[in-house]
């Protein structure tokens, strides 16, 4: 339902007025846009930054409506989206430094090994648990 409709409209609540503060509202805002889909087929939750999984939910009938954010049972599924949204931030940040490690060699800093096809081989064996 996701890729087929054709008439979407994404609203970035990080540009919306604030009607009161709450931190966690407004953080949700920073990470997330909700894709809304014509004659109430339902709306998306998706992921600003492209380093996390991209749909964290899909609702395939109904509209949004911004003040359900504010519902008390919406808030630990907001707290739990921004939590894996700032893990999975968190673990691509920490595999790029072992990768630029892997691939810097001692007395050669920020630049690339010229073996480079072992620190691929390793990095590959430490994903595997092989070392």
């Amino acid at each position: 339902m996701l890729l087929q409709a054709v008439n979407k409209k994404v609203i970035d609540l990080a540009n919306e007025p604030q009607s009161r503060a709450n931190d966690k509202l407004t953080e949700f805002a920073d990470n997330f846009y909700v894709v809304t889909f014509e004659n109430e087929h339902g709306y998306a939750i998706v992921s600003k930054d492209k380093r996390t999984f991209p749909v964290y939910a899909v609702l395939d009938s109904g509209r949004f409506k911004k003040n359900i954010l504010q519902e008390a049972e919406m808030q630990h599924h907001i707290q739990n989206m921004i939590a894996g949204n700032n893990k999975e931030i968190q673990d691509c940040q920490k595999e790029a430094q072992q990768y630029k490690a892997m691939c810097t060699t001692r007395g050669n800093n920020d630049k690339p090994a010229l073996n480079t096809e072992n620190a691929i081989q390793e990095r590959h064996s430490m994903k595997n648990g092989e070392m």
